[in-house]
């Protein structure tokens, strides 16, 4: 999204006179990015099964589906951040970092038991922290028989990158530059 942005870099400019619109640009941008990142944490899951030989469970189409959401989520929550205004790069990038930390932390993946304390006092925290939905679908696929507590993770999941998409959309659309 720094490249797309006239007062952010050259490039950006550059790409806000060509005769493309920006939502092509950032549609194009972002399944460039999708296809490079799930193909990442593809091989990922792969080395994890094969070479450390950890089970992950039989269901790898769920697998890949709750993998294709995160990273989805993920480089959509990204963009979502470099749309900001009126914030350096360095700024979006330590947002974006402090931001992903507290997602994880308040997922279990840090300290144990966050999570639950979380659940039993403020519920709707892990219906919309990202990194608890994704735990909680790779929990759910590997100890229940059903499907129902895994689908609800995935629709919560992909309801909130297009939140963060429509949200980017309209950042993106509403900027105008005085001069390029």
């Amino acid at each position: 999204i720094l490249r797309l942005q006239a007062n952010m870099s050259s490039l950006g400019q550059r790409r806000n006179v060509a005769g493309m619109g920006k939502m092509k640009m950032l549609l194009a941008d972002f399944a460039a990015s999708e296809v490079v990142q799930f193909v990442l944490v593809c091989l990922l899951l792969i080395y994890m099964r094969f070479v450390l030989g950890l089970n992950i469970g039989d269901r790898y189409g769920a697998i890949l589906l709750i993998l294709f959401a995160g990273t989805s989520f993920g480089i959509m929550f990204g963009i979502l951040i470099g749309t900001l205004p009126r914030v350096g790069e360095g700024g979006k990038m330590g947002i974006l970092v402090s931001v992903n930390l507290l997602f994880c932390c308040m997922s279990d993946l840090m300290v144990s038991g966050i999570k639950d304390f979380i659940e039993h006092h403020i519920p709707v925290l892990n219906d919309i922290n990202p990194a608890a939905l994704v735990t909680d679908a790779f929990y759910a696929l590997n100890v229940y028989d059903t499907y129902g507590r895994f689908i609800t993770d995935f629709l919560w999941l992909a309801g909130l990158t297009v939140l963060c998409a429509v949200a980017c959309f309209f950042i993106v659309r509403r900027n105008r530059y005085a001069s390029l």
